[in-house]
Formats: structure tokens, sequence, C-alpha cells
């Protein structure tokens, strides 16, 4: 078989060009990038656990971000350094201001 063949995936049951083992080439990469586990690649993630592992991440860094500017105002940085040193605008800062004076007054 060729790399170029439509196969019905023996894991997934969907067609798609033709991985190895009788996969799709989504699941022979699934399974690559796990570790080759003997059992086979993982599940794919449905849109939703898509959409909510990156909206997730995405917290994650926005918050880490907050943490930084909180700590760099802490330092007596202006609103101005800070966003210059975070990259950031500075209508940012100013968003992270509310949502930091919001998580202060949630948590009086």
């Amino acid at each position: 078989m060729t790399s170029s063949q439509i196969v019905r995936c023996s894991f997934c049951t969907r067609f798609g060009l033709h991985g190895a083992f009788g996969w799709c080439s989504a699941c022979y990469q699934r399974w690559k990038r796990a570790g080759r586990p003997e059992d086979g690649p993982p599940q794919p993630l449905s849109r939703l656990e898509c959409a909510a592992q990156a909206r997730a991440a995405y917290q994650a860094v926005v918050q880490g971000r907050r943490e930084d500017y909180l700590e760099l105002r802490s330092w007596n940085e202006t609103r101005e350094q800070a966003a210059s040193r975070l990259g950031v605008c500075e209508e940012t800062t100013r968003r992270y201001d509310r949502a930091l004076r919001k998580q202060v007054t949630a948590n009086a």
C-alpha cells in the first residue's frame, strides 16, 4: 500500500489517507505522538474537547501574564513599562487591572 491510498481506518472507522497498520494517517500520527503504545492510538478528541483544551491553555497563558504584570507593578513599574516588558499593549494591561480588581473583590 502506498501512503496516497484512501482506506477505511480499522481504528476510528473513518475514511482517510493510509498511515500504517490499516489506520488512517490521523490515527497513525496520534499513535506516534503518544509514544507508540501497544494498545494502539489514543481515541481522537471531539471538537468540544479540543475547544476546551485550547481554552484552558489560553487561560493559563493569560493568567501567567496577569501574574507577571502584577509582579512588575509591585516593583513600581508603570503600566507602560510593564506593557512593554510583557509585549502587550496598554489596553491589555488595563484589562489585567480590571480582572485583578475583580479577583480581589471576589476573594474578599
